[in-house]
């Protein structure tokens, strides 16, 4: 799974395969980083953290053409900016950090 991963993103981002490894691995420990923050305003229901917070992870997981993910934190950027109800925030915030650890073992990066 890895080096098929790697060899599509490095042909739709335009860098080496090599470039593409450290960038990754430096964007998904910080994703990681910005998710235990996220789950920390989620545990507050604070919006303005959480809209912030996600709006950065979206944009981690979007420039890397990682687009699912990237996907589900723009919804949880979404809700917040509308402060929408917080069970709902709390759900996709789960998604999100589920999907995000599904993601990193099966890259194994």
């Amino acid at each position: 799974m890895k080096e098929d991963f790697i060899k599509e993103k490095s042909a739709q981002l335009k860098i080496p395969e090599a470039g593409l490894v450290r960038v990754m691995t430096s964007a998904l420990k910080e994703t990681e980083e910005q998710l235990l923050h996220l789950n920390n305003a989620v545990s507050k229901s604070d919006y303005n953290g959480i809209k912030s917070l996600a709006h950065r992870i979206k944009g981690y997981l979007l420039n890397l053409k990682i687009d699912a993910l990237g996907g589900l934190a723009d919804e949880v950027d979404t809700l917040a900016t509308n402060q929408a109800d917080m069970g709902e925030i709390k759900e996709k915030y789960e998604h999100l950090r589920t999907g995000f650890e599904t993601f990193k073992k099966e890259i194994e990066l």
